[in-house]
């Protein structure tokens, strides 16, 4: 019997049997097929598990680093990265999902930091307190 997405690109992709890069998703795909988009995302995740396992192992260490010496619950963290609880778990356990390199803009059209500038500036703060030997 079959689980997941019932199509031939997972099952090679499982398989080991795949060459190249997974299919990226376009917005139309996500507007006109919600479920084959959500699929299409799942196994690029899946892809970057399966092939940069050692790069996400090490993001997903520093995360869990950068939270620890914070003092925050999962929750705590996502609200100050801006981000959902469920996205720190999949960046914590290396799932395939990495953070936003590329900045939004508001409604007043101002830039917002994207979610690993957010990461750095974290990070930074935990080196300075940790450099005065103050506690967060």
């Amino acid at each position: 019997m079959k689980t997941g997405p019932r199509n031939n690109f997972y099952q090679k992709l499982l398989d080991g049997k795949f060459k190249g890069e997974p299919p990226k998703t376009s917005s139309s795909l996500r507007r006109s097929n919600p479920r084959e988009h959500n699929r299409r995302v799942a196994i690029r995740a899946l892809y970057r598990r399966n092939h940069d396992g050692k790069k996400l192992k090490k993001f997903g260490k520093w995360v869990r680093s950068i939270r620890t010496q914070l003092k925050k619950s999962r929750n705590e963290f996502a609200r100050m990265v801006g981000v959902s609880r469920i996205t720190i778990v999949r960046w914590e356990l290396a799932l395939g999902h990495m953070p936003a390199t590329y900045q939004k803009k508001n409604k007043h059209g101002k830039l917002i930091p994207s979610n690993m500038e957010r990461l750095n500036q974290l990070s930074a703060l935990c080196k300075d307190l940790k450099a005065s030997g103050t506690e967060p």
